[in-house]
């Protein structure tokens, strides 16, 4: 496991959703290098670490496809890898 990484005060993706944005800071980070839209600034080396260390985690993803990938790239992948480890172990619908 890694050590703390620093996610920069992404805004939420869902400004409008009624209770505030429900997804923690590193999940918004994520989704705003997925859209690509400069509210962030790019990712470090330690972000992308850990953005490859999750892909890997997943079975049926292999870390080193992804080392060249775009911070939008990674970060789209991280979470479509998150999405699929879920649905692995049952936890979607």
């Amino acid at each position: 496991m890694m050590s703390k990484t620093e996610w920069p005060d992404a805004p939420c993706c869902a400004p409008n959703y009624p209770f505030g944005c429900i997804c923690p800071l590193k999940e918004r980070a994520l989704r705003a290098w997925m859209r690509d839209d400069n509210s962030v600034p790019p990712m470090t080396e330690r972000q992308r670490a850990y953005c490859l260390f999750e892909i890997g985690r997943v079975e049926g993803y292999r870390r080193d496809d992804y080392v060249d990938s775009s911070d939008a790239e990674l970060a789209h992948t991280t979470i479509v890898a998150w999405l699929d480890y879920a649905a692995d172990k049952g936890l979607t619908s």
